[in-house]
């Protein structure tokens, strides 16, 4: 399983959620970046520890530094099984686990060709790895011709892999594009791996998550159940896999701000999630990077009711051309009418009807940035709100500024 840069922008960043009763979803307390200076720090000190040719409990010998990015999790090495004589990799966690995880326990019985396997798994210098199949084809990041009759290729696999771990009460709980890996250089069969975040589903995970325990996502493909601490279930895995088709279908994450060369904060990308609003879906429409067929299947993966939500079953329908047609003006071509004047419903369309309203006042009474900020791109609204504060003498240019920029 190797580690590589992905091309373009991507965000998996993963954050540590605490859970907490939501009254506002656009700020959900407790949520913290995992790259944190200590996190970072704890890296480096632990990099210090495993070089190549280490010998790990006497059987793995490292073949590599860690490989990809530092993060605050774990590392992870390219090594050698002594006893096989095969190429393996070994993923150390820097967290402390006295007790085996349950569910690696489970996940080391059970096998499917689009599962990377956890081979082995133990306890090393205080630190507990596993052992886990090498995939020298890399992640799905590093393919760069993936359209839609490919995905659709690789879509079988990925629900294949992701019902038989749900008939194994497995939730995987991070899927999204860097923890999909390619068997071979051919790239034709696909894994899904990296099970750090997996859960065992029982009753009480799929009534309500402990409050008091720590829950480790990626943001960006994070269904909302998981950020409003309502059920968890297997569909928190469908609504991963259909953010991370969009990430695929655009080349990068949908929570990246191109303008802004920069990712969009975690609080805006929990108000997307749980406003049921996904950016770029309508750039997708334009560019023609997305048929009507791939979005009745996005809409189906990202329906904000769980119990709505398309999962195995209808995924094979769709792949047979026998799903049910779904409204796809809850996610594309979605109508958000200024409530200033409502024949306005796109930023553009408002920028062209200054003088059938009293813009000036609602500018500065905040309106058109609520309205922004709602439904289309945070930056956009964060420059909007600087006319507010710094034109206010000055009306004339910042309502210049604001056609301009809307």
């Amino acid at each position: 399983m190797i580690i590589t840069k992905p091309y373009r922008f991507s965000i998996t960043q993963r954050y540590i959620l605490t859970p907490h009763a939501v009254t506002l979803p656009y700020f959900i307390p407790g949520v913290t970046r995992e790259y944190s200076n200590s996190a970072m720090e704890n890296a480096v000190n632990h990099h210090s520890i495993l070089s190549i040719n280490t010998r790990v409990s006497g059987v793995y010998t490292l073949l590599s530094e860690p490989l990809g990015d530092i993060s605050g999790e774990a590392d992870v090495y390219l090594a050698f099984d002594e006893t096989k004589k095969t190429q393996v990799v070994l993923k150390f966690y820097r967290q402390e686990k006295p007790d085996i995880p349950p569910v690696i326990q489970q996940l080391q019985g059970i096998s499917h060709k689009n599962l990377v396997r956890v081979l082995a798994y133990g306890h090393w210098r205080g630190k507990f790895y596993e052992v886990l199949d090498y995939c020298p084809g890399g992640n799905i990041l590093s393919s760069r011709d993936l359209d839609e009759e490919l995905l659709k290729h690789y879509l079988k696999q990925l629900s294949s892999a992701l019902h038989y771990l749900h008939r194994q009460n497995i939730i995987h709980h991070d899927v999204k594009p860097n923890n999909l890996f390619f068997q071979d250089s051919q790239q034709q069969n696909i894994l899904l791996g990296d099970f750090g975040s997996s859960i065992i589903s029982t009753h009480k995970t799929n009534a309500q998550k402990d409050r008091t325990e720590q829950r480790l996502l990626t943001i960006d493909y994070a269904a909302p159940e998981l950020l409003n601490n309502q059920a968890i279930s297997p569909a928190i895995d469908y609504y991963a896999l259909g953010m991370t088709l969009v990430h695929l279908l655009l080349g990068y994450s949908p929570f990246y701000d191109n303008e802004q060369a920069k990712p969009w904060s975690e609080q805006a990308i929990m108000h997307a999630h749980l406003s049921g609003r996904i950016p770029h879906l309508e750039s997708l429409q334009q560019q023609g990077k997305i048929s009507l067929e791939f979005q009745q299947l996005i809409s189906g993966l990202l329906m904000f009711d769980a119990s709505k939500r398309w999962t195995y079953a209808e995924i094979q329908l769709w792949l047979q051309g026998k799903a049910e047609k779904l409204n796809l003006s809850l996610l594309f071509n979605a109508k958000h009418p200024y409530p200033g004047y409502q024949k306005a419903t796109k930023p553009k369309e408002l920028a062209h009807s200054f003088e059938f309203f009293d813009v000036q006042q609602q500018l500065f009474h905040g309106d058109i940035r609520r309205w922004i900020s709602d439904h289309f791109e945070p930056s956009m609204a964060k420059k909007i709100a600087y006319l507010e504060d710094h034109y206010t003498e000055y009306p004339s240019k910042a309502l210049v500024k604001l056609r301009y920029l809307l």
